[in-house]
């Protein structure tokens, strides 16, 4: 009787450490996939502010530009937001911001619903705008 009772004793030990093990793991990756989650949408959302930078930048050349975008998954439901020399894209709690040396005239907040977007870039009396909107896939 004495084996049995020390045999279930050892299993409710190893079950016990067992459990404290996995919730500590768990807490453990939901610390990480935050840290993950937000590199992800500095690196991210960085290149995109640098990409529509670049497209300012040759609107000293240009009258017109339109081009389409496919954007990644992470930046979908964030804000993004035009300041006269300043891109910002905020998401929850994370924000990235890019200085643009070429001014903008129209101060505009879009929020991102979609990962195909299209941005129209257009100069007036050299006065430079900057639209985005979003493209219906079928």
């Amino acid at each position: 009787m004495g084996g049995k009772m020390r045999k279930s004793l050892e299993t409710s030990l190893i079950v016990l450490i067992w459990v404290a093990f996995t919730i500590v793991v768990s807490f453990m990756i939901g610390k990480y996939s935050k840290q993950l989650e937000y590199i992800a949408f500095q690196t991210t959302g960085k290149f995109f502010l640098e990409n529509i930078s670049l497209l300012i930048e040759k609107m000293r050349y240009l009258d017109h530009i339109e081009c389409e975008l496919i954007i990644p998954e992470n930046l979908v439901n964030s804000t993004f937001i035009v300041e006269n020399n300043k891109l910002i894209l905020i998401k929850n709690n994370m924000i990235v911001e890019y200085k643009i040396d070429y001014p903008l005239s129209n101060e505009n907040k879009f929020i991102i619903n979609s990962i195909f977007l299209k941005i129209v870039l257009s100069k007036n009396n050299g006065t430079v705008y900057l639209y985005l909107s979003e493209i219906y896939q079928p």
